[in-house]
């Protein structure tokens, strides 16, 4: 048994009325550089450099056209990448949680981001705040270092190396 997959596409080009009208026409639809998201499983999003094509005139769209006349668009399976995927999913789908590691196996490998860049999100919470030392600072508007009070009046900033008035 074949398991089929849907994905959700999230659209931001001027096609996408063009769409919306031959939704009932049950169109294929071919997008070239997409960016893909790990938003709960899977999630896809065009881009400005996107490129869309309805109904194209390819090997792959006749195909898959043959294939729905065929069956009606009738699948025994179909799962929705990108919502109710668990870790224990059957039929290969990759879960958002696949390849989660601990923060010390990415601060203890000096060969990660060797070869290709490597990316993280991390979700982290603040377990201690020094009560003696400020959570912020006076910043020079210019440039946003650190400013000291002036001697005379106003701010100083060490990076412009110059005096003024105010501060953010």
């Amino acid at each position: 048994m074949r398991l089929f997959l849907s994905v959700i596409l999230l659209l931001r080009t001027s096609r996408r009325r063009e769409l919306l009208d031959n939704a009932d026409k049950f169109p294929i639809i071919a997008i070239k550089s997409l960016k893909v998201g790990d938003f709960q499983g899977v999630s896809l999003s065009t881009l400005s450099k996107s490129i869309a094509l309805v109904n194209p005139d390819t090997p792959e769209s006749k195909k898959l056209r043959s294939w729905y006349h065929d069956y009606h668009g009738k699948v025994a399976s179909m799962a929705c990448i990108g919502s109710d995927i668990s870790p224990s999913s059957k039929g290969g789908v990759r879960s958002m949680y696949y390849d989660r590691v601990s923060l010390s196996h990415v601060t203890s490998n000096p060969s990660l981001g060797e070869d290709k860049p490597s990316f993280f999100s991390i979700r982290a919470y603040i377990s201690f705040i020094k009560p003696e030392q400020t959570m912020w600072y006076q910043a020079c508007k210019t440039c946003n270092k650190k400013v000291t009070d002036a001697i005379e009046s106003g701010y100083w900033c060490e990076g412009c190396e110059k005096n003024d008035d105010e501060c953010s």
